[in-house]
């Protein structure tokens, strides 16, 4: 699990001394404090880079004042979730005045009124969080859902997609039922991450799930695909008393506007083909 942290950035107004009540009040959190906010900023785009979540930044007055506006910058630069507490020796009104995410009280709030309104603050990001991760992620398997893969797309460099097709899923969810088809999916998209990582995998609709690379070349995209398919092929899912042998088809797009598409027409038209050789060969052999 990733570290749930509280920063403290101060210059002139001593909040060291509020770090025993911190980790009072804070247990689970680690508390990091940083006396200058040119390195307490990037030491926050560092954690949250790798994965951390800060739901809360109390700076002193004086590193406000001081540095108003390369705060602010930084602020809106890159911390959207987070919330900044300014403690401040200005007269402020009980109410508490905020300016987006940034959050001006009193210093002689903090042993009842800051306590609660931070212990809120971190309730309502966790909230938001879980609500921002199940908008992104498919119930049922638990990869990243479509609605994911086209913002990453929107901002992926020199996009490539392997779309994966599992065939004759129909005949599974005809033959044993769609909670035993549920079930393979799942199993599926366990064993695709051996192979791929979470945050590249992307289930698109029923059986078809994509992988999305960025800077990969053709020729390695069709290693990778080729590798998977090959591997798959040797699998035998072991599913309730069954055991299930899965295939599927695979297309690469790497060019234009519109690679989801073009990558599942490639899969439509090479199946379409295969069926019509499948029926002229019947059709002869009937003939004959």
């Amino acid at each position: 699990m990733n570290k749930q942290i509280i920063y403290c950035i101060d210059e002139k107004d001593s909040l060291d001394k509020y770090n025993t009540k911190f980790n009072e009040y804070f247990q689970n959190f680690s508390i990091k404090l940083q006396d200058n906010l040119s390195n307490a900023l990037l030491s926050m785009t560092k954690l949250v880079k790798d994965g951390h979540d800060i739901p809360i930044v109390v700076a002193g007055h004086n590193i406000y004042k001081d540095n108003e506006h390369y705060f602010l910058d930084g602020v809106n630069l890159g911390f959207k979730k987070t919330r900044f507490i300014v403690l401040t020796d200005d007269i402020i009104n009980k109410t508490m005045n905020q300016l987006d995410h940034l959050h001006f009280v009193p210093k002689n709030w903090f042993d009842s009124e800051l306590i609660l309104t931070m212990k809120e603050i971190i309730k309502n990001y966790f909230q938001n969080i879980q609500i921002e991760h199940s908008a992104q992620i498919d119930s049922l398997t638990g990869l990243y859902n479509r609605r994911t893969l086209s913002l990453k797309l929107d901002l992926c460099h020199n996009p490539c997609i392997i779309l994966i097709n599992l065939d004759n899923f129909r005949i599974i969810n005809k033959i044993y039922g769609y909670k035993f088809g549920d079930k393979v999916l799942q199993e599926f998209s366990k064993y695709i991450l051996n192979y791929f990582s979470k945050e590249e995998v992307f289930r698109l609709i029923s059986n078809e799930f994509i992988i999305l690379k960025e800077d990969l070349s053709v020729e390695k995209a069709i290693y990778l695909a080729k590798v998977f398919k090959e591997n798959l092929n040797k699998n035998i899912f072991h599913i309730e008393d069954k055991n299930i042998n899965l295939t599927l088809c695979l297309a690469i797009s790497t060019q234009g506007n519109n690679l989801i598409e073009d990558a599942q027409s490639t899969i439509y038209h090479g199946r379409k083909i295969v069926r019509t050789k499948f029926l002229y060969l019947i059709l002869m052999l009937l003939i004959m």
